[in-house]
């Protein structure tokens, strides 16, 4: 990190970042599940999807969405930003700030973090379908709820070809820009999948080809994208594939130029060709430049039992080809896995993943269930072996998302009909993969409001929390609501420490002011055992970008200097000291 001139507001945001370390924020946010924060109620619908939310940096989040109050015809992209503190930031518009109001509609927008208290919104675009289809859009709002000027007005045209470009997803290019992919049907209606370079300056990338860069050659259907930043610019991206006839799990890398990574093999490497369909992947980082996948997969179901899919996990190498300690096709998260949809995974920051998904054995009610895949391909021995039952309520529980604490466990939420309506309930595992003990039996009410609050998405504050971000029906149109969750269960609240768990014995403390201007970090660290242990570096979304192995010190700790090795955008990190299943968590500022 080399030291740069800050602007005025920049460096007011950085210090009130760093104050956060020291100091609790008094919390506007409230605890009642009837309650939430309206992040937009505006007249007639408001609507976000996954994706649409993503951490600002300092404990808030931003959270964009399509919103019907200029005509349900004809819904337009807006957004706003929560603080830290539970309130609406008074710099931007009240009701959220334009994104983009041009003719027609716009619809299911994305978000990637800029890196500097922003965010880059992506978003499906239907103002030249008369005559062009459904095409695909980008814009960047500021940290102070501003449009960059740099930007077109209403947005850059990602891609404009004839045909339908759909299933728009992001992320990040570690320079304030994003990797953006769709599925696209410009050939002959068949879908393919496309990528293209977004560029902080508001341009598409010049050296990527107009349009996107395929990303096989379309000669049959490839759906349903998931994707995956490399850390160096590039993306791995992961879809469904009927080349064989019913539909397998492809994947190809696409790099920081453009270029498809010659050490993939040509037109995508195979992640699972078992028998039957393979659909719907999600992917997260392994935390060393490789991936993994889960999808739901129909190969356990058979003539006598006709219903059903299981859950399944890949993990695939940088290098292009799929883990050979792995099982060939995946890992199946239970031992009768044909009750298993929609898997979702959150990384675990040691190689493998935690997963959740809805599962049907109560069939026919529908119950959240979880499990942990080590980084070797094995189901946790701690964890039983059908999966963790998250929820098994009465009535359905559906459409999980995770997220893990940075910590020592994972929050899980769904939407759950226990109460006659969807609510919004939200579990806490820990690593052992017993529920925490804290929270109640089934999980703890998010929002039971009245009418629907559906397909919840979890961000991580920064300081341990979970900010939920849902759809909301009470007002008896779709408004944006949001709440955050502590890590022992209770709603709002101030700002607390992810500290380590009372048991684990580790500690871990920075060495050198914070924030911190140089291009180490420097850490003492104590554990109580002389076992193997590491210290990583990591942002708020859980991205890895440091780690150094070890050994458990004793007594008044070992003196440690983590480097990032690269220039780092200024923020709110995370540092973590993680031996076996404990970790210590320190919250660290870093400016350029």
């Amino acid at each position: 990190m080399t030291r740069s001139a800050l602007s005025p507001v920049s460096l007011l945001r950085l210090l009130a970042a760093s104050a956060l370390l020291v100091a609790d924020v008094r919390a506007e946010w409230q605890s009642s599940p009837s309650a939430g924060l309206e992040v937009c109620g505006a007249v007639s619908h408001q609507y976000v999807i996954r994706g649409g939310a993503v951490s600002e940096g300092s404990g808030g989040v931003i959270v964009a969405w399509s919103d019907s109050r200029s005509g349900d015809l004809s819904p337009d992209i807006y957004a706003q930003r929560v603080l830290a503190n539970g309130s609406l930031d008074p710099g931007w518009p009240t009701g959220g700030a334009a994104i983009c109001t041009a003719s027609s509609s716009q619809t299911t927008p994305v978000l990637v973090a800029d890196g500097s208290g922003g965010a880059i919104v992506v978003w499906r675009d239907f103002r030249t379908s008369v005559t062009n289809g459904l095409d695909i859009y980008a814009h960047h709002i500021r940290a102070d709820g501003t449009l960059d000027p740099n930007w077109p007005a209403n947005g850059l045209p990602v891609c404009t070809q004839p045909g339908e470009q759909t299933w728009n997803l992001a992320c990040s290019d570690g320079a304030g820009g994003a990797i953006v992919v769709w599925q696209d049907s410009r050939t002959g209606g068949t879908p393919a999948i496309y990528a293209h370079h977004v560029l902080s300056s508001g341009i598409a990338d010049p050296i990527w080809p107009a349009d996107g860069r395929a990303l096989a050659s379309p000669v049959t259907q490839r759906f349903n994208p998931s994707m995956l930043s490399d850390g160096n610019g590039g993306a791995f991206v992961f879809w469904s594939d009927k080349r064989d006839g019913a539909g397998d799990i492809f994947g190809m890398h696409v790099q920081a130029d453009g270029s498809l990574d010659p050490a993939w093999p040509v037109n995508g490497l195979a992640i699972c060709t078992a028998d039957d369909y393979q659909n719907m992947s999600q992917t997260v980082s392994d935390g060393q430049g490789g991936a993994l996948v889960s999808w739901s997969d129909l190969r356990a179901v058979s003539p006598s039992s006709p219903s059903g899919s299981g859950a399944y996990v890949q993990h695939v190498l940088a290098t292009g080809i799929i883990d050979p300690v792995w099982p060939v096709n995946g890992r199946a998260l239970a031992s009768s896995p044909k009750f298993a949809a929609d898997p979702v995974l959150a990384a675990d920051g040691q190689g493998g993943a935690w997963v959740a998904w809805e599962d049907w054995r109560a069939s026919p009610r529908c119950d959240v269930y979880a499990q942990h895949v080590l980084a070797n391909g094995d189901v946790d021995p701690a964890w039983h072996p059908e999966g963790v039952a998250v929820s098994v309520a009465a009535a359905d529980q559906g459409q999980p998302t995770i997220m893990a604490d940075g910590g020592t466990g994972v929050f899980i939420a769904w939407h759950d009909e226990r109460n006659g309506s969807k609510d919004i309930y939200a579990a806490r595992l820990l690593w052992s993969g017993a529920p925490d003990p804290r929270w109640d039996v089934n999980g703890n009410q998010v929002s039971t409001a009245a009418a629907s609050q559906e397909y919840p998405m979890l961000v991580p504050d920064g300081h341990g929390a979970a900010i939920a971000v849902w759809p909301d029906g009470r007002m008896g149109t779709f408004d944006v609501y949001a709440q955050r969750i502590q890590p022992d269960g209770v709603l709002g609240g101030a700002l607390v420490s992810v500290g380590p768990a009372a048991s684990s014995g580790l500690w871990l403390s920075l060495a050198q002011a914070n924030p911190v201007r140089s291009a180490t970090i420097e850490l003492r660290a104590g554990a109580p055992s002389g076992e193997p242990a590491r210290v990583e570096l990591v942002d708020v979304s859980g991205r890895l970008l440091a780690r150094q192995e070890v050994v458990g010190a004793n007594g008044a700790g070992a003196r440690i200097v983590l480097s990032p090795g690269r220039k780092l955008a200024s923020g709110v990190y995370l540092i973590r000291l993680v031996q076996g299943h404990a970790a210590c968590v320190r919250r660290v500022v870093l400016l350029d």
